[in-house]
């Protein structure tokens, strides 16, 4: 797959070149600097985790059905990983830097296990797919995200209820129908809840909207 694995290995350099920076800017109290390559390393990595999950992992998946543990796997990880993120998007730095250094910290060591972990694996047995598949995934990876399709998931909007309401009700609404799409209107980030569909084999898409409440969309995760 000429390209593609050297397009992703890039990609990971440059979460570490970003995470890096934004530590230098925490380490300098220069806040804004840090919300700025916080906000680019989140808007890099869901790109290079969308794409994975949409083309790359189901494409090995068909190449290598024996191995399709390595991408349920990955899946997990990105979960993790979206997870730290969200915490960092939510933390307030200049209240407790302490703690958003360690945070970002972990994140980096986190994404530098699952780096070496596709590289070592998942890119290298995907150099070997057909040309025109190769091809195909080219494009998916210049392609940028999909938005989910509206009018396909349930609407369910939990703001104004008090803890654990929000949850409580979103978890059910997933019990009910777990293969059907959610979108959730919250008046506050439910960063506590994106461990939850990590472990329960969900994804999901955050939006801040302009009122200052949040729009998530749940699905089922892809395997």
């Amino acid at each position: 797959m000429p390209g593609i694995a050297d397009s992703l290995t890039e990609h990971h350099r440059e979460f570490d070149r970003l995470i890096a920076a934004a530590l230098d800017a925490a380490e300098a109290r220069d806040w804004n600097g840090y919300h700025a390559r916080l906000a680019a390393l989140r808007a890099a990595l869901e790109h290079h985790i969308g794409f994975e999950e949409r083309d790359l992992f189901p494409a090995f998946d068909r190449a290598s059905p024996q191995s399709a543990g390595i991408t349920t796997a990955m899946r997990a990880e990105h979960g993790a990983m979206r997870t730290l993120l969200a915490r960092l998007a939510a933390a307030a730095p200049a209240v407790d830097p302490e703690g958003c250094v360690a945070e970002l910290d972990s994140l980096r060591q986190t994404l530098r296990r699952h780096s070496a972990q596709e590289e070592g694996m998942l890119y290298k047995a995907c150099e070997n797919l057909p040309a025109a598949q190769a091809a195909a995934l080219s494009e998916g990876m210049r392609r940028p995200p999909e938005p989910g399709p509206r009018s396909a998931a349930t609407d369910l909007d939990v703001r104004g209820l008090e803890p654990p309401g929000p949850m409580m009700r979103i978890m059910e609404s997933l019990l009910r129908a777990p293969g059907e799409p959610l979108r959730v209107r919250i008046h506050r980030e439910p960063i506590p809840l994106y461990e939850l569909l990590a472990e329960r084999g969900f994804a999901w898409r955050t939006t801040p909207l302009e009122d200052g409440s949040f729009e998530v969309l749940i699905e089922r995760s892809a395997h």
